[in-house]
């Protein structure tokens, strides 16, 4: 089982996302701070999924870079990627721009969120 990658969280919301993704069935993770440290995980490590935040450091648009920076390489193309964000416009954009369906951080530990981060266990 791969590891998930969580790019650009406050440790108080990496808590709760781990938390999430442990009732998912998820057992390594690994934290980045930007989205360059994420992409250098790429063809170092088995990635089963990156979540990102919407905002990574200082770049408002981060989580739509992480998305087109990971899909634009060989190695994380077929690497799913959720962007978490309860701004539809920013889910939005970052299906188009090839991401999967993610969710707000108001909602991390619901059910249902925990029934979307299965879909991405043992990939």
């Amino acid at each position: 089982m791969g590891k998930v990658i969580l790019v650009g969280h406050c440790e108080h919301d990496s808590g709760k996302i781990v938390d999430s993704l442990l009732r998912a069935g998820f057992k390594e993770f690994k934290s980045a701070d930007s989205v360059d440290e994420a992409v250098g995980f790429l063809g170092k490590e088995d990635i089963s999924l990156f979540v990102g935040n919407r905002v990574i450091g200082s770049d408002e648009k981060g989580g739509i870079a992480l998305v087109d920076k990971v899909k634009g390489c060989d190695e994380g193309k077929d690497i799913p990627i959720m962007i978490l964000s309860g701004f539809e416009e920013t889910q939005k954009e970052a299906v188009e721009h090839g991401a999967v369906q993610g969710v707000g951080k108001a909602v991390i530990a619901s059910d249902e969120t925990i029934n979307e981060f299965k879909k991405y266990v043992g990939r």
